[in-house]
């Protein structure tokens, strides 16, 4: 009896195995295949290759933690995609003498330049029209702006001195503090890091549990556990395997007032830094699906009303309190593309192709113009 459980036991342990090691593979083959065959967008008209070129670059693309901040990307080298050793991804740019004044660039994944080449990023594309000012991309995926408010003090304290710092603002906000499993001080790998923290400090036998838990999970479900996250998506939809459900502000009216307050306030602690230090600080509301008039037909797929509800809801009280305040140096982009409704320009909720990039571009230069 007991050796026939011993059998049976190993023959399922030996069958978890097969299985993630088979899912390894299942998951690089889609991935190819995905690449090969996906439906392109047709904002990418006439550029499907080099679209395809950045999204099989970005398989590179991997995240470190980073402190006070968060996290940051780990260097990548790639034809579309290039990021140095210490996170900043790449603008192309003239050479420059060691010692040009700065501008800086802070935001999520739209200022880091989603979806796009480093050669059509927002900094790189300014780049090409301003020769006389340095451009670095501190933008990182996923950021919002207390995270940005961080690295720019991270960054003051590490000796920078910009000339100009713009942060371009707004649907992070949502991403984050509206989910009811983020606390309103945290961002959404809060509980990665805490777990991990907890891992790492525990002793005796739960420590020897977590070590067990890991070793298991990496042995017999890191890749078996994507592949049926896939084959759900494709049976259900997205909606109903994500964290959709999760966000709380459309249904909370003090929680997405303070999520909007958060945004004004760590705006205002940024301009203080900067001006302290005899830079500008320029905020900028980022433009949102939800909040334009622009195409959406063609990646209504990519879209879920709750999220874009969640949206507006926080939108309203942004614009409310700008609008309050009345800051010369806050300038909201939520309407920029309303005049090019003809056009193809987002790719999802808030993200661009490369002539959304060159219209916020064109923008942005006009409201550094006034500010000088």
């Amino acid at each position: 009896m007991f050796k026939t459980i011993v059998i049976n036991i190993s023959i399922f342990i030996v069958f978890l195995l097969l299985l993630n090691v088979a899912s390894y593979f299942i998951l690089q083959i889609n991935d190819s295949k995905s690449i090969s065959e996906q439906k392109i967008l047709p904002n990418y008209k006439g550029y499907e290759e080099t679209h395809k070129g950045i999204v099989s670059d970005m398989k590179q693309y991997k995240l470190g933690y980073n402190a006070f901040d968060g996290w940051k990307a780990n260097p990548v080298t790639s034809q579309y995609l290039n990021i140095d050793s210490t996170g900043i991804r790449k603008t192309i740019q003239k050479k420059h003498p060691d010692k040009i004044a700065e501008w800086w660039f802070l935001g999520g994944s739209v200022m880091w330049g989603a979806h796009n080449i480093d050669g059509t990023t927002i900094p790189s594309i300014i780049a090409q029209k301003i020769d006389s000012f340095h451009m670095v991309n501190y933008a990182e995926q996923g950021f919002y702006s207390r995270q940005c408010l961080m690295r720019l003090a991270n960054l003051y304290s590490n000796g920078g001195k910009p000339n100009l710092v713009l942060s371009l603002d707004g649907i992070n906000e949502v991403n984050h503090l509206c989910r009811k499993d983020v606390s309103k001080f945290g961002h959404s790998k809060s509980k990665q890091i805490e777990q991990f923290v907890k891992i790492n400090t525990s002793t005796g036998l739960k420590s020897i549990a977590y070590d067990l838990k890991s070793l298991f999970y990496g042995l017999f479900l890191t890749h078996t556990s994507k592949v049926i996250f896939k084959i759900q998506i494709k049976l259900f939809g997205l909606k109903e395997f994500t964290h959709f459900d999760k966000y709380i502000c459309n249904t909370n009216p003090e929680r997405a007032k303070y999520v909007a307050e958060q945004l004004v306030n760590n705006w205002e602690m940024m301009h203080a830094i900067v001006n302290q230090n005899g830079g500008k600080f320029i905020a900028l509301l980022q433009p949102t699906l939800p909040t334009s008039i622009a195409k959406k037909d063609h990646i209504k797929n990519r879209i879920v009303p709750q999220v874009e509800q969640e949206v507006l809801t926080v939108y309203q009280h942004i614009q409310e309190i700008v609008k309050e305040k009345n800051y010369n140096w806050i300038y909201d982009l939520t309407k920029v593309f309303d005049s090019y409704n003809s056009d193809f320009i987002y790719t999802d909720i808030c993200h661009v192709s490369y002539n959304g990039n060159e219209i916020l571009s064109k923008e942005i230069l006009k409201i550094i113009a006034q500010q000088q």
